[in-house]
């Protein structure tokens, strides 16, 4: 999906390993003896008894499942880690999902192909920011009701505030959940911004 080269991430591989194990019943925790020193994972998963029902392959989703409808998402992340994770979580949830690593890919990809969500990175290489994205985005009457997600390892107050100025509608800090994740794709999250 891009072309960059690996890069330390910002924890969602451990976030995208922690729902897949609680989904199935499991635990994962993690421990190092220092720097340098590596680390250890251990992953617990139970076992079926092997008197459980299997579920049937053309059981019907539940209800909440079906209420959601796939969504064309175009992710802006320059770290190829957390780009290859969040395209892999919401390509799992049904998405179709576009991947480019600055603003100018972005906002070229936005009018070649107008996806439902933009889920964008703040920090990016070269002259257009995440902040200036949105706010080309939003000046553009084609492009404004494009629903756009901040995500971002920019926590503070003054990035949240800086973000919802520029027209985000969602603000994400990195790492998050797959709960988060999606729900903030639908439109269902929480995070707004401050009064």
């Amino acid at each position: 999906r891009t072309t960059q080269a690996p890069d330390e991430g910002m924890g969602v591989g451990l976030a995208l390993v922690r729902s897949i194990a609680k989904a199935h019943g499991g635990t994962i925790f993690g421990e190092s003896a220092g720097p340098g020193q590596g680390s250890r994972f251990v992953l617990r998963i139970p076992v079926r008894p092997p008197d459980s029902e299997v579920p049937r392959a053309d059981t019907p989703p539940p209800a909440e499942a079906e209420s959601i409808a796939p969504q064309h998402v175009l992710l802006v992340e320059d770290s190829y880690l957390v780009a290859e994770t969040t395209a892999l979580l919401l390509e799992q949830a049904g998405h179709t999902v576009q991947v480019v690593n600055t603003g100018e890919a972005a906002l070229e990809r936005v009018v070649a192909d107008p996806p439902d969500t933009v889920l964008c990175d703040l920090g990016l290489p070269g002259e257009l920011s995440g902040y200036d994205l949105a706010q080309e985005l939003r000046s553009r009457p084609e492009t404004s009701r494009i629903r756009l997600v901040a995500l971002t390892g920019f926590g503070q107050q003054k990035d949240r505030q800086r973000a919802f100025a520029a027209g985000f509608d969602e603000f994400l800090v990195k790492p998050v959940s797959v709960e988060v994740l999606r729900s903030a794709v639908h439109g269902k999250s929480s995070s707004q911004p401050d009064s």
